[in-house]
């Protein structure tokens, strides 16, 4: 084969360094806040919209071949995520791409309840309250499970917990390990969110039930 003329090589060098710069300023105007706006991101050439994305996944360490490309195109203007590797997904809201790892997490805290007199309680610090007397059996906090469902006090409706994550835009990968508090009954709340109609406290309450998270450090100095 003949070699390239020095000159059309230094053409492609240009051109490439070209399109490196449009990237680069394309992806400071998409990327916000670790996302991507897919709004912004649409508005570009699907060349531009493809260099974007394997540089945003680039820079979490992750090299998208052209399968896993193809997968996150797909996800654009959808309401799902797509497995990249291993843990790591690619996760669309109609709104916005992203990365996310999705490795369990241990938590570091834990929860200790106190039952006071409605004259003693004090808002400040508390994770999670209701009616006490309102709580049929014992409390236990645990993560979510399947048929799990909640009826947000005041809203009179009932919903599962993964349109209540939905709504209140709790990330997908952080959901596993968020602390539910359920008595015999089933759900009574979900702590640092909303507590369930049933035991919410009301102009009868004597005696509220409290959850305090503290760190597991804490509690082992105790």
């Amino acid at each position: 084969f003949e070699r390239l003329p020095k000159a059309f090589i230094s053409d492609m060098n240009e051109d490439a360094a070209f399109i490196e710069k449009a990237v680069h300023t394309a992806y400071n105007e998409v990327c916000m806040d670790d996302k991507l706006s897919l709004e912004l991101l649409c508005k570009y050439d699907i060349a531009i919209i493809k260099r974007i994305i394997l540089k945003y996944f680039s820079d979490y360490g992750i090299t998208l071949d052209r399968v896993h490309l193809n997968s996150v195109l797909r996800l654009i203007g959808k309401n799902g995520k797509e497995q990249i590797s291993g843990n790591h997904f690619a996760v669309c809201d109609k709104k916005y791409l992203r990365f996310a790892d999705f490795t369990s997490r241990e938590n570091d805290f834990s929860f200790v309840s106190k039952v006071l007199k409605i004259s003693e309680f004090d808002l400040k610090g508390v994770d999670f309250y209701c009616d006490c007397d309102k709580i049929i059996g014992k409390v236990r906090i645990r993560t979510r499970q399947a048929g799990d469902t909640i009826s947000p006090a005041g809203r009179g409706c009932t919903k599962t917990l993964k349109k209540l994550f939905n709504e209140k835009k709790i990330p997908q990968e952080i959901r596993d390990s968020v602390s539910i508090a359920a008595d015999d009954e089933g759900v009574i709340g979900v702590i640092g969110y909303c507590v369930d109609e049933r035991v919410k406290v009301s102009s009868d309450t004597q005696n509220i039930y409290c959850l305090l998270r503290l760190p597991l450090e804490d509690l082992m100095n105790e």
